[in-house]
């Protein structure tokens, strides 16, 4: 995970999964951009051995939708406070939200946001 030697790194671990998802509810992709980043170059491993990483602790990737609109798919694994994974989908008749908590938001355009089934099960 943290040699790019090895094929390590966040993008290759995670983020292709990611994409994955994103792309079984939009297959239809023109164009695509990203950009890796190792936020953190000194830290420990799972020994409490401090080690240099060389492998991306960090990703955004960019899709451009070929019946317009843009996908953002992000990862930044250092943060001190994890927000957790949530998956937004954005567009002219309103907005659609699944949070980490497992919870389903959803509005039309000009009402609030509302958590509309407060467990989905899975």
């Amino acid at each position: 995970m943290h040699d790019a030697r090895l094929g390590g790194g966040r993008l290759q671990a995670y983020g292709v999964h990611d994409l994955d998802l994103v792309l079984e509810m939009f297959p239809d992709v023109a164009e695509v951009a990203a950009a890796t980043e190792v936020g953190v170059p000194t830290r420990t491993d799972e020994n409490a051995q401090l080690r240099d990483v060389t492998a991306e602790d960090s990703y955004a990737v960019l899709l451009r939708l070929r019946g317009g609109g843009l996908g953002v798919v992000t990862l930044i694994s250092t943060a001190h406070h994890k927000r957790g994974e949530v998956i937004e989908i954005y567009g002219d008749s309103g907005t659609v939200r699944l949070d980490s908590e497992r919870r389903l938001w959803w509005a039309r355009a000009n009402e609030p946001l509302e958590d509309r089934l407060s467990t989905i099960c899975w």
